[in-house]
């Protein structure tokens, strides 16, 4: 019984194991420790710094969004913000996202539903803005079909989620009207845990109809993916790896668009593999591509356990607590 329940992580640790094991087969060993040993210790600080900094920049856009449901302060945002990258690592599926609405809800005394919608918002915006990315790249590079078709994908996901969010925003009051007539049809006991949330949910997107907000949110998107792409480059410049930048843009959107795929949590092994076959279109050693792969992986690793275990601190919560927040989704 408890393997059919954790069927999924059983999955994802297979999918992770074989995918690291590709990415580190045939590997010069001597050849990676000699790439690791001479990287530059000032480069990899600034990178370290421009992570950092995205990580608070997505703290202000997350606060741009909640404060149509309720105003928080940056520290509260950024504290539940780390938490939830936390739960992604030590969670299976991804998980962070539904445990810190869910978190902060109970400490504020929000439907979990209304901020969930604001969580939406976030990952719609930066379907987005990976879109964007993605269609630069065929002006200054030839663009692999798997990569092409890959993008179209997600063009046609983010069209459809832009869609149906700007449509449950703009038709709110029929939406809670039709549910209020479908309710008669459906057992009391459900009528809570089906109809109020997506009421509420409908109503936690009510942010989509500030344009004042919507702008402060797709500036602070725009600016966390160019500070990742600058943390990049320089990861690049810490290895002495002379490549364009739009190669750091082509690692960014093929990692983006593979860590869909089922993993351990903290997608170790995908990580690995994907950065790997991304800089293998620039005919960069396998050596130096898994240098750039642990250090870009390890470096948001680190930074991100170390921030949410001070944050978990600070909010006296448990890892038991985050376990159970997970298993209540």
């Amino acid at each position: 019984m408890k393997f059919k329940r954790y069927w999924r992580v059983w999955v994802g640790l297979v999918i992770s194991g074989v995918l690291l094991w590709l990415a580190f087969r045939g590997v010069d060993w001597p050849s990676l420790g000699r790439a690791l040993m001479a990287i530059s210790w000032t480069s990899c600080g600034i990178a370290a710094l421009f992570f950092l900094t995205n990580l608070i920049v997505r703290a202000v856009r997350w606060r741009v969004l909640l404060a149509s449901v309720r105003k928080l302060s940056l520290l509260d945002v950024f504290a539940y913000s780390q938490i939830g990258c936390l739960s992604n690592i030590l969670l299976p599926l991804r998980m962070g996202e539904f445990v810190r609405a869910v978190l902060v809800g109970q400490r504020y005394g929000i439907s979990k539903s209304a901020v969930l919608a604001t969580v939406a918002v976030e990952r719609v915006l930066d379907l987005l803005n990976l879109l964007v990315f993605a269609l630069v790249l065929p002006l200054v590079m030839e663009m692999p079909e798997a990569v092409r078709q890959s993008v179209l994908l997600t063009g046609i996901v983010a069209t459809l989620a832009v869609i149906t969010l700007l449509g449950m925003s703009w038709q709110e009051r029929r939406i809670e009207r039709f549910l209020g007539q479908a309710s008669s049809f459906i057992p009391r006991p459900l009528r809570g845990r089906l109809i109020n949330p997506i009421i509420i949910f409908t109503r936690g997107l009510r942010v989509l109809q500030s344009g004042g907000r919507m702008l402060s949110s797709v500036v602070c998107s725009l600016t966390a993916w160019v500070l990742v792409l600058l943390e990049i480059l320089f990861i690049f410049e810490s290895l002495s790896l002379a490549l364009p930048w739009y190669a750091g843009v082509f690692l960014i959107v093929v990692w983006n668009l593979g860590i869909a795929v089922p993993s351990s949590p903290g997608s170790i092994g995908v990580a690995h593999f994907l950065i790997v076959l991304a800089l293998s279109v620039f005919a960069v050693d396998q050596a130096r591509a898994l240098s750039v792969a642990l250090i870009t992986h390890g470096l948001s690793f680190a930074l991100n356990i170390v921030l949410g275990l001070a944050f978990l601190w600070r909010e006296n919560i448990s890892f038991s607590r985050l376990s159970k927040v997970s298993a209540s989704v």
